[in-house]
């Protein structure tokens, strides 16, 4: 019980946030949900995507980490299985229909979908042209579950 109880005091003491309040927990959670879903929404689909909007190489590069971090897929299977989904919208081969799997599926195990297409090579490489192909890249897709734990640590 020492070993843990000092541990747990080595963390709080070191913590980045030691004892806020919980409203501030809530507020940080929001900003955080907030950029990754404004990293989904400009940078994954009307960038990468669809080629809609263009941002700086600085711009870009923080969205592709804050991506891996917390959503442990690289740029390219992301857009892959999305431009799968928009080449066969709601049919057998979509890989997230409501309509094939049910709505709340898709809505609370979406990310699950994404990542169960995104492990079919021949959807990747079909649709994952144009997409970053450097370096970074390979690490993120090499190390993709690492992103996560650099999150939680």
């Amino acid at each position: 019980m020492g070993a843990l109880y000092d541990i747990a005091t080595w963390v709080n003491a070191h913590a980045l946030w030691p004892n806020l309040p919980v409203w501030a927990y809530v507020l940080i959670t929001l900003v955080d949900t907030h950029i990754t879903t404004t990293s989904v929404t400009l940078y994954l689909h009307r960038n990468q995507t669809h080629g809609s909007i263009s941002f700086h190489p600085a711009v870009a590069h923080f969205w592709r980490f804050w991506l891996w971090v917390r959503t442990a897929m690289p740029t390219r299977e992301w857009v892959a299985v999305h431009r799968c989904h928009h080449a066969h919208v709601d049919t057998d081969k979509d890989p997230h229909s409501p309509i094939v799997y049910g709505i709340w599926r898709v809505v609370f195990f979406g990310t699950g979908l994404y990542h169960h297409a995104a492990k079919n090579k021949a959807i990747v490489e079909q649709y994952g042209k144009g997409c970053p192909d450097d370096a970074l890249e390979l690490l993120y897709d090499k190390l993709s579950l690492l992103g996560p734990v650099v999150t939680l640590v």
